[in-house]
């Protein structure tokens, strides 16, 4: 296979795999299909990724492996990755992508190898994003090899693309865990009022089935110790009852007991008689594995089995969900077998009912608060109660909830009572899954004393209360989750909006000054090489201004956040002793509450924000922690906004560098046409002076009118021609206007053959023009377009200095432009001449600038040609054999390139006239 023959099928391989990736497949079948293109295209014997872990202690795995046995890849699982040649390289260069060597050389690898696989060359590929190191691909041959250059830049791509997916991998999966709390809130919501089991039951497979959608949802309710029958039931076949141990022994439901995590059960190890009561076509739903996941009770008894199988392959993020919600399964049948062993108690069951409803019927804390104290103190006929809740913070039981003469309030702990504390009669803990939340003090009974049976309501009701407290509590945490998450989504979507380094940080400030409420909110950017100097922003009721400021690293609060990277919450800044009336006066006289956050990207300080409150103790922990999310995302979209401001700055430069560069060359260009020029110029010349001659005689003679109208006409008319040429050389070596416009190319190219007429009359050289009669306008630049075909004219004239036929043709390109994902109709230009042709060792680098196969030539006039084919979104190939001619193919969008988002050719070189045979530079 030619060098030509082997970056196409490298194309082609890169293409399939970018858009393998745009669907975001799973990557065990994504890499093992990435696995299979890359040892089909290098011809390799083997190949495995090895992906690692999110710190050193965390093992490496081998998500996908081809060409090897299993013992070979459980032992790759547990060799340390500090061992490998490559990984150390990788992990030290950030830039190296490709890493080479014998297996005898890597101290991982050949030990563990059987001799039934003797492998001699081994190559392995970072897979990296930034600096990121996510894993390797690794290639082994069982022969030595020697890989091209090519070969290294489509690996080292390879690996760019690959580290970019996984990337966008551990994205997806972020966002899958933001939709699992979302699933699990409205399962929540869906299971809150549900206190019968088989409500539960039905509810929850039905809410499976539907929203995460396995085909075949079932569960199984364990009887109670009078029962032997196991009932089961499934959306799709209602309830239905087997023998217990019909199904599985006393051991198989122990081990599933003891196994949280649930157990993967296939088709083939689905239980037998279980599956008498399903028809063939129901059962074929499970697929090849589904999983089996244990619901326990308070003493971790089993107490139910949920069963969900599908055809498509169960995922990680599949068992996380089924078991985050298995526990709040766990929840609502406690509750429910709560429900059903206080309905055994009839003359409880009203009371303790009540109770349960008033706790469960709400997730809001303050409403679960209020109804379960006021159904506790209506059933026992209290004169009145509180409920305290245990403070993490303070260690203490602090009271939330009370209530007097019927009536239930808030609990103010910093309002004296006006009436005698009431002393508890009864007092019953709130103990969730061991861990006492809080209490529920009962004061004197309207009645006298409490009954031993009012004393069991209450100690039965107490761990419903506890539940539906602790259930408050998470759900007020997860919606506080999801609107913070949400308010971080808005965030980033305004600051994604602009690339304006000024507009992005006023946007980030107003975000967080109207976030936290705060007076004052400071922006502190350190300028390149200036250690003290800082930029600084501040916006507050009046706007936002700006000014500078020096910051000196440990000194007053922001020089200790600067010299510590380190975010930092201060409840009340007189009292910190980092606070300096000199360093942190930028402040302001009345700040009190302060959250300082440095702006870190990639190990850089980028400067730091500082949010102020004049009221003290305003801020917490929470919002630090909010804080720091808003500023890694402010940092990323600052260095983004600087990453783009530097690449605008630089496409200038590159445009006004190819400008002058075109310039140059059309003066070496004139330089070439000069002595031509002053041959054309001559012939009119002698015309005009030897018609002045006869004038002149003729009015020294008999002056007859007719010859003198001859001569005068002959003098006009050659003076206009010369006027003419010197009119075509002017506009040719003037510097050309940059916007595009509606072109002819026919017309283009009739001036340019103009330019180089007498050039093809001197070389005796026969012009064949193969118009096409349907040929569109294009969108261009006349006057660089003109260059481009003026050097391949003269080149062509120059290859052929005894004569010969230079053919122009032009046609509709049914082949078409690949740009930015889609075909652009284009229009083709071929300039043929029968020539000398080029040297084979020269054809790789005639697009390279100071690169010429003429004495004397510049060097330039293929390079400029091939940068204004560029900017137009073309392409320019060359096809030459050394003695037979070479003919150069000009392709050029029909449409402007900014409706296409173009800008970046390619150039293809050919050897012998293969127009398929080229080697793609367009990236460079």
């Amino acid at each position: 296979m030619s060098a030509s023959q082997h970056s196409g099928q490298w194309r082609s391989a890169l293409s399939d795999i970018v858009a393998g990736m745009a669907a975001l497949p799973q990557p065990e079948i994504f890499l093992g299909e990435v696995l299979d293109t890359v040892l089909s295209a290098l011809s390799a014997d083997a190949g495995w990724v090895v992906l690692f872990g999110s710190s050193p202690e965390v093992p490496p795995i081998v998500p996908a492996w081809r060409g090897l046995p299993k013992e070979f890849v459980g032992v790759e699982r547990l060799l340390p990755t500090r061992g490998c040649l490559a990984h150390t390289t990788f992990a030290h260069i950030h830039d190296r992508y490709v890493a080479s060597c014998h297996f005898e050389q890597c101290p991982r690898i050949s030990p563990v190898l059987p001799t039934s696989f003797p492998f001699k060359f081994h190559t392995s590929v970072a897979l990296r994003t930034g600096e990121e190191l996510l894993g390797t691909l690794n290639i082994a041959w069982r022969s030595d090899l020697d890989l091209s250059p090519q070969d290294h830049l489509f690996l080292k791509t390879l690996g760019q693309q690959m580290g970019i997916y996984l990337r966008m991998v551990r994205l997806s999966r972020k966002v899958d865990q933001l939709d699992r709390l979302r699933l699990i809130a409205r399962f929540a919501d869906v299971l809150v009022s549900s206190l019968e089991i088989g409500e539960i039951v039905e509810k929850t497979t039905h809410y499976i089935q539907r929203e995460i959608g396995f085909p075949l949802v079932g569960m199984a309710v364990l009887p109670g110790s009078s029962e032997t029958s196991l009932r089961v039931y499934s959306p799709d076949t209602g309830w239905f009852s087997i023998p217990l141990f019909a199904v599985w022994g006393p051991s198989q439901f122990e081990d599933l007991r003891n196994t949280p995590e649930g157990i993967i059960v296939s088709r083939k190890e689905f239980p037998p008689l279980l599956a008498q009561y399903l028809d063939v076509g129901l059962l074929d739903r499970w697929g090849d594995e589904g999983i089996l996941l244990p619901i326990t009770d308070q003493e971790e008894k089993l107490t139910a089995v949920l069963a969900c199988g599908g055809k498509r392959p169960l995922t990680e993020e599949d068992c996380v969900l089924l078991r985050a919600m298995v526990t709040y399964i766990g929840h609502m049948l406690r509750n429910a077998a709560l429900h059903r062993a206080l309905q055994d108690h009839a003359a409880q069951m009203s009371i303790i009912s009540a109770a349960n409803l008033a706790a469960t019927s709400s997730l809001d804390l303050d409403t679960v608060l209020q109804r379960s104290l006021r159904a506790i103190c209506t059933a026992l006929d209290a004169y009145g109660g509180t409920i305290s809740l245990y403070d993490h913070k303070s260690g203490a039981m602090v009271p939330r909830m009370k209530i007097r003469d019927g009536e239930i309030v808030p609990f103010l702990p910093s309002s004296e009572e006006e009436t005698p504390v009431e002393t508890p009669i009864l007092t019953v803990p709130l103990v969730y899954q061991g861990e006492t939340i809080g209490v529920i003090d009962v004061f004197e009974s309207r009645r006298g004393e409490f009954s031993r049976e009012e004393q069991a309501i209450l100690q039965a009701v107490a761990p419903v209360i506890a539940m539906a407290l602790q259930n408050a509590r998470l759900h007020s945490d997860l919606r506080s989750r999801v609107e913070e998450l949400a308010v971080l989504n808005e965030v980033g979507m305004s600051l994604t909006r602009t690339l304006v380094p000024t507009a992005l940080i006023r946007t980030a400030l107003e975000q967080i000054f109207h976030l936290f409420y705060a007076d004052r909110v400071f922006l502190l950017e350190r300028g390149v090489g200036e250690r003290d100097i800082c930029r600084a922003y501040l916006v507050d009721q009046q706007g936002i201004q700006e000014f500078y400021l020096r910051i000196v690293p440990g000194r007053g609060v922001s020089g200790w956040v600067v010299e510590r990277r380190t975010p930092l919450v201060i409840a009340d800044l007189l009292q910190d002793p980092r606070w300096s009336r000199r360093r942190d006066r930028h402040l302001g006289d009345g700040a009190r509450s302060v959250m300082a956050v440095p702006l870190v990207v990639e190990n850089r300080l980028l400067g730091l924000i500082e949010v102020v409150k004049d009221v003290p103790k305003f801020y917490t922990a929470g919002d630090l922690r909010l804080l720091q999310t808003f500023a890694s995302m402010g940092a990323v979209a600052l260095e983004n906004a600087r990453l783009y401001d530097e690449q605008q700055r630089l496409i200038q430069e590159r445009e006004r560098a190819l400008a002058q560069v075109t310039q140059a060359s059309k003066m070496v260009a004139l330089g070439r046409l000069a002595a031509s020029v002053a041959h054309e110029i001559n012939n009119p010349l002698q015309a005009v002076q030897g018609a002045l001659t006869l004038l002149r005689e003729e009015l020294a003679g008999l002056r007859r009118m007719e010859k003198l109208d001859r001569y005068l006409t002959v003098a006009q008319s050659e003076t206009n021609r010369i006027a003419g040429i010197v009119r075509r050389l002017r506009e040719f070596y003037r510097p050309a206007p940059q916007e595009m416009r509606t072109t002819e190319l026919h017309g283009l190219l009739e001036q340019v053959l103009e330019l180089v007429e007498n050039h093809l009359q001197k070389r005796r050289i026969l012009v064949k023009k193969e118009w096409s009669d349907d040929l569109p306008y294009i969108q261009a630049n006349p006057d660089h377009l003109k260059q481009v075909f003026l050097n391949l004219f003269i080149n062509a004239i120059e290859a052929m200095p005894e004569g010969g036929t230079l053919t122009i043709r032009t046609a509709r390109d049914r082949q078409g432009i690949m740009r930015g994902g889609q075909k652009v109709p284009a229009i083709r230009v071929d300039v043929c001449d029968t020539g000398v042709g080029i040297p084979k060792e020269m054809l790789p680098y005639l697009f390279e600038p100071f690169v010429t196969t003429k004495e004397g030539g510049s060097g330039l006039g293929l390079f400029v040609s091939y940068g204004i084919v560029e900017v137009h979104g073309g392409t320019i190939e060359v096809a030459s054999r050394e003695g037979n001619g070479t003919m150069v193919t000009v392709r050029l969008p029909v449409n402007s390139p900014e409706e296409y988002g173009l800008g970046g050719g390619s150039v293809h070189i050919a050897d012998g006239g293969r127009e398929d045979a080229g080697v793609d530079l367009s990236g460079g």
